[in-house]
């Protein structure tokens, strides 16, 4: 079993907090405000009320114990750096740091953070793809600039074949599965629509106008596809 510190039970920091819980981890929960320490401390391991800025107050945590630590105070700039700066210090194996800014990401980096989460710019970038792609219906970030993409049928693909497409000699891009909807009649006697999935489909399968294609590739050679479709 994992165990985990948490620093700074924000809204953010109070989520991965009882997210880890949930998948079964061991979690510290720490904070300076008493409040959210008590708020917390029925839902995780043990929950503790101290000053993450001051070292001899870490070291009584036995910082080294954990196999991962994450700074959540991403508001509180000098906080964070000055934590980050102190916990690595104390030998955590891995180091997972949040930041507001870009140049707040730079300098977690710099001081030691194994991984650095941006959640604003993520959610950002997420919100401005959605709203200009009239196509790419939702998609999640993968390692390595890759993602995991939704994307809606066109005309231009409509009637086509996955050997047709040729996706994965023409973009890099695999399709994964897609989503189809599927006639049915309910209880009742009405006519209805209920969503099918078909795992890995097979290259004479057919695209069809409500279809959805699942599929996986860089970002950019998703970016490239969308376009071509929506042409």
């Amino acid at each position: 079993m994992k165990k985990f510190i948490v620093f700074g039970l924000g809204t953010f920091g109070s989520t991965i907090t009882q997210r880890l819980m949930e998948q079964g981890g061991e979690v510290l929960a720490v904070d300076s405000k008493q409040e959210l320490v008590e708020e917390i401390k029925d839902k995780v391991t043990q929950a503790v009320c101290l000053d993450s800025t001051s070292e001899e107050s870490l070291a009584m945590l036995g910082i080294n114990d954990f196999d991962c630590g994450i700074v959540c105070m991403g508001q509180d700039m000098d906080a964070s750096v000055l934590t980050t700066l102190l916990v690595k210090k104390l030998g955590i194996p891995n180091l997972i740091a949040r930041a507001a800014t870009s140049s707040h990401a730079q300098i977690l980096r710099l001081i030691g953070a194994s991984e650095v989460m941006e959640p604003e710019k993520e959610v950002a970038e997420r919100l401005a793809k959605r709203l200009t792609s009239s196509h790419l219906l939702s998609y999640i970030s993968l390692a390595d600039d890759h993602l995991l993409a939704e994307i809606a049928s066109t005309p231009s693909i409509m009637g086509q074949t996955i050997k047709d497409l040729d996706f994965r000699a023409r973009f890099n891009i695999n399709i994964i599965a897609v989503k189809k909807l599927v006639p049915e009649i309910t209880p009742e006697g009405l006519n209805a629509f209920k969503e099918e999935i078909v795992d890995v489909p097979k290259p004479e399968d057919q695209i069809e106008e409500s279809d959805i294609l699942v599929v996986v590739g860089k970002s950019k050679n998703i970016e490239s596809l969308k376009k071509e479709i929506e042409e």
